[in-house]
């Protein structure tokens, strides 16, 4: 198979909303900031703290994961009311 392995079968990507307060959800927020701070001058880094979606009712966390482990994470924030 010149060089590659085969992955096998895996399940299928489940987005849905999570919690930020979950540890796995928190490490990678963490790693996420350590990652992009090491990378990115400060005023180019937009990423939200570690639990604080959790604190602001205006955000929806996001999660994908695949059998059960988190793979990815993301926030929308609604920047005005939908009209009814």
């Amino acid at each position: 198979m010149s060089g590659r392995r085969a992955l096998g079968r895996v399940g299928p990507l489940e987005i849905a909303p999570g919690d930020a307060r979950a540890d796995d959800v928190r490490g990678l927020v963490q790693r996420h900031l350590d990652f992009v701070r090491a990378h990115t001058p400060p005023e180019f880094v937009f990423a939200v703290e570690a639990g604080a979606p959790a604190d602001d009712p205006g955000v929806t966390l996001l999660c994908g994961r695949r059998d059960g482990g988190l793979l990815a994470i993301g926030a929308l924030r609604e920047l005005a009311p939908t009209a009814s």
